[in-house]
C-alpha cells in the first residue's frame, strides 16, 4: 500500500502526518482510523474485500446487492469528532456521484473537528471538482490518494466495471493537484 506524495506534507499538530512511516498492515499502513458512510459500492470491483466481508457478515443478502449503495446516517454522525492520527475516508465504498452529498457531510464532520483526512478513491472527475471546491478551506488537512492499477481501459473495465476510466482518474489527479491539494497514487492492485 506504499505510495509517494506529489507535494510536501507538513506535520499535524499532534505529530501525525501523511508521510509518517507506518509499521501496520492493511489500512494501518496509510492511516490510524478508517471511516465510511455507506454499505455497497457502484464501482463493483471484482476484487473488493469490503464486498466479500459485507456478504460474510450479513450486511448484504448476496453479492448482487453490493452495487446498490445504502447511506448509513449513523456512520456520518459518528465522524463528527476528533480522532487520533490520520483518518482514511472512505474504506468500504467509493465516493460516487450518487452518494456525494453523504460523503461531503461525512468529510465536513471529520474536517471541522480538525482531523487530517486521507481521501481514497477511484475518482470521478465531477466528484473531485466538487470536493476541491466545497472543501477548499480544509486543503491543509486533506490528502487525496487515487487508485490507478492499470492504464488499460479494457483491463480496468474487466476488474472495475463501474469505476471511472484510467484517463478520468488521471484528470481528477491533475485537477486536485492544480487546486493545491496534496495528491498521491496507489497502484494496487496491479491489474493485468
Amino acid at each position: 500500500m506504499k505510495s509517494s506524495n506529489s507535494n510536501s506534507n507538513p506535520k499535524h499538530e499532534t505529530g501525525t502526518s501523511f508521510n509518517l512511516d507506518r509499521s501496520g498492515t492493511g489500512t494501518r499502513e496509510w492511516s490510524d482510523v478508517s471511516k465510511s458512510c455507506c454499505c455497497g459500492c457502484e464501482h463493483n470491483c471484482r476484487y473488493c474485500y469490503a464486498m466479500f466481508d459485507a456478504r460474510r457478515f450479513s450486511r448484504i443478502a448476496n453479492i448482487a446487492d453490493w452495487p446498490k449503495m445504502v447511506v448509513k446516517q449513523h456512520m456520518i454522525d459518528a465522524a463528527a469528532r476528533k480522532f487520533e492520527g490520520v483518518v482514511m475516508f472512505p474504506t468500504t465504498h467509493d465516493i460516487t456521484p450518487s452518494v456525494l452529498p453523504a460523503c461531503l457531510e461525512t468529510l465536513r464532520n471529520l474536517l471541522s473537528h480538525d482531523n487530517q483526512v486521507l481521501v481514497v478513491s477511484k475518482p470521478h472527475l465531477s466528484v473531485i471538482k466538487t470536493l476541491c471546491s466545497e472543501l477548499a478551506n480544509y486543503r491543509s488537512q486533506i490528502q487525496f490518494r487515487f487508485t490507478i492499477g492499470s492504464l488499460s481501459e479494457e483491463t480496468c473495465k474487466l476488474w472495475e466495471p463501474g469505476a471511472p476510466s484510467p484517463v478520468e482518474r488521471i484528470e481528477a489527479l491533475n485537477h486536485a493537484f492544480g487546486k493545491g491539494f496534496r495528491t498521491s497514487v496507489s497502484m494496487e492492485p496491479m491489474l493485468v
